[in-house]
């Protein structure tokens, strides 16, 4: 359910994905597209949130949000 353009739940369900597969270690590039400004918003703080109560998310989240290869960014991308 949406309201204002947001949807906490589907937020929350979106940030413990994105945590299970940088756990998973498989260094995969993972985007996660969103169907307006605010959902994004929204996404960015679940997955904040999720950081301040999990050190070891922090600190993969951080490293996935400045991962390059060969010069390019293939880490995590909230759009």
């Amino acid at each position: 359910v949406y309201e204002r353009q947001r949807n906490p739940a589907e937020a929350t369900y979106v940030a413990r994905l994105v945590r299970a597969l940088l756990r998973a270690e498989r260094k995969l590039s993972i985007g996660v597209v969103a169907f307006s400004q605010a959902q994004q918003g929204e996404i960015e703080q679940a997955l904040e949130h999720l950081a301040a109560e999990d050190e070891d998310f922090a600190e993969r989240l951080a490293a996935e949000e400045e991962r390059e290869e060969d010069g390019a960014f293939v880490g995590l991308f909230v759009k």
